[in-house]
């Protein structure tokens, strides 16, 4: 794994508060890396609508990939 996907990974899992969480989950889904599908796919299941707006944008970006681990 790539030492910047993995630091925005920790981020996304670090995040304290719901604005931090978005920020972090932002951040994460613009980098569009196939490392960052399963932690955006959890990020789903958080109690935050624009942290769910910011993963939906971010696996659109990664593609195909993400398609199946949604499944």
């Amino acid at each position: 794994m790539n030492v910047k996907a993995q630091a925005l990974i920790q981020a996304v899992e670090a995040a304290d508060s719901s604005t931090r969480l978005l920020e972090a989950v932002e951040n994460l889904a613009a980098v569009a890396l196939e490392e960052s599908i399963p932690t955006l796919i959890a990020a789903l299941g958080y109690n935050n609508k624009g942290a769910a707006v910011a993963t939906v944008d971010g696996l659109i970006k990664i593609g195909e990939p993400s398609v199946q681990p949604l499944l």
